[in-house]
């Protein structure tokens, strides 16, 4: 999935291996693949699947 942070443009592409469990969450991502594109806690993101 191509993740792209709305407020900077910045983009890093991520495999989703995991369901999530908290309800109203869209989207969780590593601590790491956040810092690469500067998200906060509650960032407003576009989310692309490249394969299934």
């Amino acid at each position: 999935m191509r993740v792209t942070n709305v407020k900077n443009g910045r983009v890093v592409v991520v495999r989703i291996n995991d369901r999530l469990a908290d309800p109203g969450v869209v989207i969780d991502l590593s601590s790491g693949a956040a810092q690469s594109i500067s998200l906060t806690e509650t960032s407003r993101v576009t989310m692309e699947v490249l394969d299934r």
